[in-house]
């Protein structure tokens, strides 16, 4: 029997039982995976002419450094600009999550991840996508622009102060 799945997941780990045990737990949680081996490949997957309905990356940071890290981004978004993008890494590096955020990475996580978290954190992200995080300013998520009385709470303490 086929599977019907909702998301697709956009996988780039060069360590095959990586990349399988993060599929296997993908798939269980209704995740179509196309896993590829490195940014290079991810991009001509996703610039084909076949390319695949995807919802989320998933990158296994192979890179000691940051810069490949934001490289590998900033090429996902170049493609995909909306495309939430989810950076696992070995090392909880502060300079490596600052700088995977700032390259537009909608989540970073550091291994060993649960399966619960894992699934959790692909969720997050592609319901709220790259464009419509917690990081997205204020006004970009109002439809129409607030008046001062909705911004200060209804109870007489809240007006008194």
């Amino acid at each position: 029997m086929a599977q019907d799945y909702a998301r697709g997941l956009l996988l780039i780990d060069d360590e095959p039982a990586q990349g399988r045990l993060v599929s296997a737990i993908a798939v269980r949680a209704g995740w179509q995976v196309y896993r590829q081996p490195d940014c290079a490949a991810a991009v001509a997957l996703l610039t084909g002419p076949d390319a695949p309905a995807v919802h989320a990356a998933l990158i296994d940071q192979w890179a000691p450094d940051s810069i490949q890290v934001t490289a590998a981004i900033t090429a996902l978004h170049d493609v995909r600009p909306a495309l939430p993008v989810v950076m696992i890494a070995t090392t909880n590096m502060v300079e490596t999550a600052v700088a995977a955020i700032r390259a537009g990475a909608a989540d970073y996580l550091v291994k060993p991840i649960s399966p619960a978290n894992l699934i959790k954190a692909l969720e997050n992200a592609a319901s709220t996508g790259t464009s419509g995080g917690e990081l997205r300013p204020l006004t970009e998520k109002l439809s129409e622009p607030v008046r001062f009385d909705e911004l200060v709470g209804s109870t007489p303490v809240f007006h008194a102060v």
